[in-house]
C-alpha cells in the first residue's frame, strides 16, 4: 500500500506546479510592466525640468570655460577667483548628477551671477581705460580756450582728476562717469567759445559800420584770445587800425552814400586808396559801393522797364527785364519777364492773325502767308494760324494759276490763235480768285470782250492758177481752183501749195473779223 501511494503524490505535487506557476509568472509580470510605466514617466517628468536647467548649465560653463578664461589669460582676473568658480562648478555638477537638482541649480545660478558681474566690471574697466586717454587729448586740444573760460576748463580738468582717482581704486562705473562727464564739460566749453567769438565778431562789425576803430579792435582782439588762429579776426585787427587813421574821410563817405551818391563816394575812395593802397577797409569799402552803383543801375533799369509796360511797349519792357536779370536775376523779376513775354506773344499773334487775315481778303497772299507763317513760328499749335496759311496756299496757288491762264490766254489773243485763247481763258475763269485787283479786272474784261468779237466765221478767198494742188490742213484736202471763197472761223491756218517739179510753197493765215477782202494767193511757180 505504501509503495503505491508514494507515485500518486508525486503526480499530485506535479500538477499542483503546473497550475500555480503560471498565476505567479502573470502576477510578476504584471507587476514588471508597471513598474517600467512608472520609470517611464519619471524619467519623462524629469526630462522636461531639466531642460532648463541644462540651459542653466551650458551658460555657467560657457562664462567660466571661455569668456573669464580668456579675460584670465588676458590677466584681467585673478586665478584664485578662477578656481573658486571651477570649483563651484564641479560641485553643481556633481549635485546634478546626483539628481540634488535644486541644489544644483542655485549652483549654477551662482556662478551666472559672479561671472556675469565680474565680466561687466571688466568691461567698465576697459571702456574707462579707453576714455582716460581720449579724454587727456581733448584736454590738451582745448587748453588754448584756459584763458578766455578759466573756470569751466579748471571744472573739466578737476573732473578727469577725479576719473583718474577711481580708475586706481578700481571704481570702473564711476571713473567712466566722470569721463564723459569731462567730456560734456569740454562740449559745452566749445559752444561757448563758438558763441562768443560770433557775438564779438558781429560786435566789432557794427562798431566798423559806425566808425568806432577802438571798439571794433578790442573784439577783434577778444576773438584772437579764444582763437588764435581765426583769420577774421586777424583782418579785423588791421582793419580797426586803418579805421582809425581815415574816421573823418569814411564818415564823409558814409554822408554821400546816405544821400545815395555812390559815384561820388567811389571817387572819394579811389582817391584814398591811391594813397594806401594797401588799406583793407578802404578797399571793402570799394567792393561795397561799386555793389551799390550795379545795383543803382539795376534798380533804374527796372524803372524803365515799369514806365514802358505802362506806356504799352511791352518790347521795351522786356528788353530792360532782360537787362536787369544779366546784372543780378531775382524770382520777382525773372516772373515778371516771363508774364510780358507771354502777353507780348499773344498780341504779336492777335496782330499777324489780323493782318494775315487783312492780306488774304485783299488778295495779298505773299503778305498773308508771310503773317501766317510767323503766326506759326510763335505758336506752332494756333490752329487759327493754320488754317489761314492752307487757305492762303490754296488761293496763292489759285491765283497763280488763273494769271497764268490769263497770260497765255492774251498771248494766243495776239497771235491770233482763238481756240487755244479761248481755252485758257475758260481755265482761268475755272480758278478765278475771289478778290481780283482792278488791273487784273481790266485784263480779263479786255480779252473776253476780244475773244467776243471773234464768234463769228470769216469768208475767206483763196486764189490759185488751176494747176496747183491747193490744201487747208485741217479743212479741206488738195484741189485745183482759181478761186475758192470758204467760211473759217478765226484762228492760224497753214495753206499749202503742191505741183509737180515745182517747189512746194506753204504759208500760215491769221483769220479774223479785220481781215481785208484781199483773197490769198497760193501758186507754185519756181520749178525744181
Amino acid at each position: 500500500m505504501k509503495n503505491n501511494k508514494t507515485p500518486v503524490i508525486i503526480v499530485a505535487v506535479v500538477l499542483l506546479v503546473l497550475i500555480i506557476a503560471p498565476i505567479v509568472t502573470l502576477i510578476v509580470l504584471k507587476k514588471g510592466t508597471g513598474s517600467d510605466e512608472s520609470s517611464q514617466n519619471s524619467e519623462r517628468k524629469e526630462v522636461v525640468v531639466d531642460f532648463e536647467l541644462s540651459q542653466l548649465a551650458k551658460k555657467a560653463k560657457q562664462l567660466v570655460n571661455n569668456d573669464l578664461a580668456a579675460a584670465l589669460r588676458r590677466g584681467d582676473v585673478p586665478i584664485d577667483f578662477m578656481s573658486t568658480l571651477r570649483d563651484d562648478l564641479k560641485k553643481a555638477d556633481k549635485e546634478l548628477s546626483s539628481g540634488k537638482v535644486d541644489r544644483a541649480r542655485n549652483g549654477y545660478m551662482d556662478i551666472v551671477s559672479t561671472a556675469e558681474a565680474r565680466l561687466k566690471t571688466l568691461e567698465f574697466a576697459e571702456s574707462a581705460g579707453e576714455l582716460k586717454d581720449s579724454t587727456y587729448t581733448e584736454l590738451g586740444d582745448h587748453e588754448y580756450l584756459k584763458t578766455a573760460f578759466e573756470n569751466t576748463y579748471d571744472e573739466a580738468v578737476y573732473t578727469y582728476n577725479q576719473g583718474l582717482q577711481d580708475l586706481e581704486a578700481s571704481e570702473f562705473e564711476k571713473s567712466v562717469r566722470h569721463f564723459e562727464a569731462t567730456q560734456k564739460i569740454l562740449n559745452e566749453l566749445r559752444a561757448q567759445s563758438v558763441q562768443q567769438v560770433e557775438a564779438q565778431l558781429e560786435a566789432a562789425e557794427v562798431a566798423l559800420t559806425e566808425f568806432d576803430p577802438t571798439t571794433a579792435r578790442t573784439s577783434f582782439e577778444r576773438v584772437l584770445e579764444i582763437d588764435s588762429a581765426n583769420s577774421t579776426a586777424e583782418k579785423g585787427v588791421l582793419k580797426a587800425e586803418a579805421l582809425a587813421a581815415i574816421v573823418t574821410d569814411l564818415q564823409s563817405i558814409k554822408s554821400l552814400r546816405t544821400s545815395g551818391d555812390n559815384e561820388a563816394a567811389l571817387a572819394q575812395i579811389n582817391a584814398l586808396i591811391e594813397k594806401t593802397p594797401d588799406n583793407p577797409l578802404l578797399l571793402d569799402k570799394r567792393k561795397e559801393v561799386e555793389a551799390d552803383i550795379v545795383e543803382d543801375k539795376r534798380e533804374a533799369i527796372l524803372e524803365r522797364a515799369a514806365a514802358a509796360e505802362t506806356e504799352g511797349d511791352l518790347i521795351a519792357a522786356i528788353t530792360a527785364l532782360k537787362e536787369a536779370n544779366k546784372i543780378r536775376s531775382d524770382d520777382e523779376t525773372t516772373e515778371r519777364l516771363n508774364q510780358l513775354k507771354a502777353e507780348e506773344k499773344q498780341r504779336r499773334m492777335e496782330v499777324l492773325l489780323e493782318t494775315g487775315y487783312n492780306a488774304l481778303k485783299a488778295g495779298n497772299f505773299d503778305a498773308a502767308k508771310t503773317a501766317y507763317e510767323e503766326s506759326i513760328a510763335l505758336d506752332p499749335k494756333s490752329e487759327e494760324a493754320r488754317a489761314g496759311l492752307q487757305k492762303t496756299s490754296s488761293l496763292y496757288l489759285a491765283n497763280i494759276r488763273y494769271n497764268q491762264s490769263i497770260e497765255s490766254s492774251a498771248n494766243y489773243l495776239i497771235e491770233g490763235r482763238i481756240p487755244l485763247a479761248t481755252k485758257f481763258f475758260n481755265e482761268a475763269i475755272k480758278s478765278r480768285p475771289s478778290n481780283l485787283t482792278f488791273k487784273q479786272k481790266d485784263e480779263e474784261a479786255r480779252i473776253r470782250d476780244s475773244l467776243a468779237a471773234q464768234r463769228e466765221p470769216v469768208s475767206v478767198t483763196i486764189v490759185s492758177n488751176r494747176k496747183t494742188y491747193v490744201s487747208l490742213i485741217g479743212v479741206f484736202p488738195p484741189e485745183r481752183f482759181k478761186e475758192k471763197e470758204i467760211m473759217l472761223y478765226p484762228d492760224v491756218y497753214t495753206i499749202r501749195g503742191t505741183r509737180s517739179n515745182h517747189i512746194s510753197v506753204e504759208t500760215e493765215v491769221k483769220v479774223s473779223n479785220s481781215m481785208g477782202p484781199e483773197g490769198i494767193q497760193i501758186v507754185c511757180t519756181d520749178k525744181l
